[in-house]
């Protein structure tokens, strides 16, 4: 057996101390910008001042990553306020229970900051900062409205270290619902179903189920069209963004004829005094559905006429074999 020995090659060693060390130099520094950045807490995002909605977007998105979730939901226990508000409201973050883990360093504050934002004026500022260890923290926000607002909780050890926090984004929207019902005619057969849309023509995200009440004229007054109720029907809470549209059925089922009237409430998120109740009016008439009948013969006829079928089977042939649509007027 013969053993090989390989000459040293000092060139190619020194090569690769080279390459070692420029990429310890770059783990290095990508290290140092990342503690730099979560240190810094996102001061890079102009917040103070003049910025856009994009720019507040951010600030917002980048609060959230210095989560670290070892204190909050764990340790502490909290609810935050979060969504679309009226103007003027009480928001708030309530500590609900601190249980002490020894793994963990001791928590000596929290720091709750508002920051706020106008898109119409393009302003980004912080409007209200306090730190202490207590079980509430609330701010009333202001009477404008379009605007938004970010709370931003930070927990802080007795180092003063932040090791960990959270975010919430609150809108002020404008104080406006403008929604409506529609429904695909007006005049509809006892065993009609009649499809109907509720519309959110405003600037709002509209609240509703999937109750709805019917009345029914009864020549003096209106009066609950018990026979046409939903029922019982889950409990879902449905929404309806700007110019969305959600539609949905009632069957008549053989209802006597008349005048009726759907009502659906809806409530309007963020809106003081939002609620409101939408309706709609529709006829059922009686003989709807002979003329219907009528209407079908009528075109019955019509087809055996100008195809010249002999009689009714080969035109029912005719019908299923085109796939011909029956309209009605």
């Amino acid at each position: 057996m013969y053993m090989t020995k390989k000459s040293f090659n000092s060139k190619g060693f020194a090569n690769r101390i080279v390459i070692a060390a420029v990429v310890s130099i770059i783990v290095i520094t990508s290290i140092a910008a990342t503690l730099y950045f979560m240190s810094s807490n996102v001061t890079n995002i102009p917040i103070n001042g003049t910025c856009t909605t994009n720019d507040f977007m951010k600030f917002y998105r980048e609060t959230l990553k210095n989560q670290t979730n070892k204190y909050l939901g764990k340790v502490i226990h909290y609810s935050i306020s979060v969504g679309p508000k009226p103007p003027g409201s009480k928001v708030d973050f309530n500590v609900m229970g601190y249980y002490y883990d020894p793994q963990l360093e001791p928590v000596k504050e929290i720091k709750m900051e508002i920051y706020f934002h106008d898109p119409n004026k393009k302003i980004c500022k912080k409007i209200y900062e306090i730190s202490s260890f207590s079980s509430q923290y609330t701010y009333t926000l202001g009477n404008e409205t379009n605007v938004y607002y970010i709370i931003v909780i930070k927990v802080i050890n007795y180092k003063g270290e932040i090791v960990d926090s959270t975010a919430s984004l609150i809108e002020v929207p404008i104080q406006e619902v403008n929604a409506k019902l529609v429904s695909d005619k007006r005049v509809y057969g006892r065993w009609d179903k009649v499809r109907y849309c509720l519309v959110n023509e405003g600037s709002t995200r509209i609240e509703f189920g999937l109750d709805y009440y019917v009345y029914y004229y009864n020549g003096t007054g209106w009066t609950v069209a018990e026979w046409l109720g939903p029922g019982i029907v889950p409990d879902i809470g449905l929404i309806a963004g700007p110019g969305q549209v959600k539609c949905f059925e009632l069957y008549l089922n053989g209802t006597k004829p008349g005048k009726y009237m759907l009502v659906k409430e809806i409530s309007a998120e963020g809106v003081k005094d939002g609620k409101r109740k939408l309706t709609l009016e529709f006829e059922v008439a009686e003989n709807l559905d002979l003329v219907k009948i009528t209407s079908l013969t009528t075109q019955i006829v019509s087809i055996a006429n100008t195809f010249e079928f002999k009689d009714k089977f080969q035109v029912l042939s005719f019908l299923i074999c085109t796939h011909y649509t029956f309209r009605f007027n």
